[in-house]
């Protein structure tokens, strides 16, 4: 990564970031995404200072952006990046917003269908549902799901992995750390190799370089889901150990 120093500073603006949203009760997928959207326009523009960037940085990123998802991500981006800026003048950073002049991306929303009366009651009941969600329990869930993924890779020589839940770590994710005696590939190339695989598992790395840790985030598996990634995993791992 160039201009490391930079990086560094530009992501100590995104700590701040998170843990602002974070107060403010935002759901930990919700500032996830905010914070993924100014991290990419910080890398895309070369890691300047928040406080040069211009109109011009961010149009580049939106356009770069919609190269490559869908007009309604995008929208959604430009509201994240936004609410980042938002911050900065609050903390008085930056004197304006060098995103307000960009109009929202538009995208068309396709007519809603009409629904019959048992529709809509089972459309009520599911929303219900969603929304006594326990977040506790929810929280709860991800750690299961990560403690098995510890259980499976453990064992394999020169790396620490164990579940965090902290301020780096929104909900809990299995960190995998390379011991001293770890004479196998980069976290990048491991995550690069967990891309290739089949079936593809993303794998995070943090932003340092060199990095220094890679983890497991349980936020969008489905059931069933957590075993495949530890297999997968661990069999990437177990051939990184052993030289491959």
């Amino acid at each position: 990564m160039e201009n490391t120093d930079t990086a560094v500073n530009y992501v100590i603006y995104l700590d701040s970031f998170a843990l602002s949203l974070k107060v403010e009760g935002l759901r930990p997928h919700t500032i996830s995404c905010y914070v993924r959207d100014a991290y990419r326009l910080g890398e895309r523009s070369g890691w300047i200072p928040p406080a040069k960037l211009k109109t011009a940085h961010v149009r580049d990123y939106i356009n770069w952006l919609s190269a490559r998802v869908q007009p309604s991500t995008v929208t959604a981006a430009q509201l994240g990046l936004r609410r980042f800026f938002r911050f900065l003048v609050d903390e008085q950073e930056i004197a304006t917003d060098p995103s307000a002049k960009i109009k929202l991306v538009r995208f068309k929303v396709e007519p809603q269908p009409t629904y019959s009366l048992a529709e809509i009651a089972g459309l009520l009941a599911a929303l219900a549902a969603f929304t006594s969600i326990d977040e506790e329990a929810e929280t709860k869930n991800y750690r299961v799901q990560m403690n098995f993924v510890v259980d499976q890779i453990e064992e394999i020589p020169g790396i620490v992995v164990k579940v965090e839940h902290n301020y780096d770590h929104y909900i809990p994710h299995a960190v995998v750390t390379f011991a001293e005696n770890w004479k196998g590939p980069s976290y990048s190339e491991i995550a690069d190799r967990m891309k290739a695989a089949d079936p593809r598992v993303y794998v995070a790395v943090d932003y340092r370089d060199p990095a220094r840790k890679m983890w497991i985030d349980p936020l969008n598996l489905q059931d069933g889901e957590v075993e495949i990634v530890a297999e997968q995993f661990r069999k990437i791992l177990i051939d990184g150990a052993s030289g491959k």
